[in-house]
């Protein structure tokens, strides 16, 4: 299994009532993730998120880094537009 940034780095779920996502990365022991329905952003702990209500989507395409709106580097938060770090409490981020 790769690394846990690696293995949620702009991948797709399906949450097991039927959302479909992309999990931009992990922050601070969250999956943060991305509806592909309403850009909603949401975040859930990391074993939380494995425990089965979401399955991987491997033949479904992601959301870019613009669709996403935000992306995840050196464990910082990042807006896609502005290139810029922003603090999670600024980020608009959901607790799943």
């Amino acid at each position: 299994m790769p690394h846990k940034d690696e293995f949620f780095h702009f991948t797709v779920w399906r949450h097991r009532k039927g959302g479909v996502y992309t999990a931009v990365g992990t922050f601070q022991g969250d999956v943060i993730y991305v509806s592909h329905a309403d850009g909603a952003q949401w975040r859930r702990e990391i074993p939380e998120f494995l425990d089965g209500r979401f399955e991987e989507q491997p033949a479904t395409t992601p959301l870019s880094p613009a669709e996403a709106a935000i992306f995840i580097r050196d464990g910082q938060i990042f807006h896609a537009d502005t290139g810029q770090a922003i603090p999670l409490e600024d980020a608009c981020i959901r607790r799943g």
